[in-house]
């Protein structure tokens, strides 16, 4: 039994390594992709802000 276990194993662990970096790539390209949005988010909601303070100034 144990002899039998074993190479079943083996395939498993095979096809699990892929399947992790193909996790591992969408969580980087989600991580990124948040980034940049946040990014953008705050440039433009830090124009309006500045925009904002310079109208009182005026």
């Amino acid at each position: 039994m144990p002899e039998m276990i074993k190479p079943k194993q083996k395939p498993l662990f095979q096809q699990k390594v892929p399947f992790y970096k193909a996790k591992w790539f969408k969580v980087i390209i989600l991580v990124s992709f948040i980034i940049i949005v946040s990014v953008a988010i705050f440039l433009i909601f830090g124009m309006d802000y500045s925009a904002q303070t310079l109208e009182k100034t005026i």
